[in-house]
């Protein structure tokens, strides 16, 4: 009695191992596109995002990061009669444009530049050179209307107007400047991962069929004992 008890419990047991088993994953998909550093102006094609393939799970949030890189050299000249100050920022207005959900669609942006350059008492005819001269900035989106991102895709273009803006001088300093921009978007997907059951190792099948084949063993032996008696 005891022994079909325990592999009647054995056969529990096998049961139990074999039904599924899920647990819901954290994940995360990322998407960049680069633009590679380039003389400005830069007007770049439509580059498309794919959207949220809903069939991998429950998209949690959204996340758009861009962010944009200058490198400037130049040049400024006084052809003043005499010595001149001056104060010369170079740069460029970074703009990201969108399409697609309401909450990212349209221009988003920001100004990248060398920062204020100081060039004092530069004599009459006298020339100053800067560069390189790095700069960087970035801008995020966290869009909540997460029902638009799913299975749409959206694209976005990248553009620069640049500038140099020239203080003091008395209008005697010639420039010569040379902007190169390039950008980086990357959109970052969170959700959660749809369930899938674990499938059964082979070594849990034969626990089922040996747990069956010793129940109905000892059922047997305890059938002829009764008939024996």
């Amino acid at each position: 009695m005891k022994s079909i008890k325990f592999f009647a419990a054995s056969a529990a047991g096998a049961f139990a191992l074999l039904a599924p088993v899920s647990v819901a994953q954290a994940a995360t998909i990322v998407q960049t596109n680069v633009v590679p550093m380039q003389t400005t102006e830069v007007n770049t094609n439509p580059f498309t995002f794919a959207g949220f393939d809903s069939s991998l799970g429950t998209l949690n949030s959204v996340r758009i990061e861009f962010s944009s890189d200058l490198l400037s050299y130049g040049s400024a000249n006084n052809h003043a009669s005499g010595p001149q100050n001056v104060k010369i920022t170079a740069g460029y207005d970074a703009l990201f444009t969108f399409t697609g959900p309401q909450s990212i669609a349209g221009t988003h942006g920001f100004t990248v530049d060398t920062g204020a350059m100081n060039f004092l008492g530069m004599a009459p005819g006298e020339t100053r050179n800067w560069g390189p001269v790095n700069g960087t900035q970035s801008g995020v989106l966290n869009p909540t209307d997460l029902l638009y991102f799913i299975d749409t895709d959206f694209s976005y273009t990248f553009n620069t107007m640049s500038f140099i803006s020239i203080v003091g001088g008395g209008n005697n300093i010639n420039t010569s400047v040379d902007t190169s921009a390039g950008a980086q978007v990357k959109v970052i997907y969170d959700y959660t991962a749809a369930v899938t059951p674990t499938v059964p190792e082979p070594a849990t099948w034969a626990l089922l069929i040996a747990g069956f084949g010793l129940v109905g063993a000892a059922a047997r032996r305890r059938g002829v004992a009764r008939t024996a008696a």
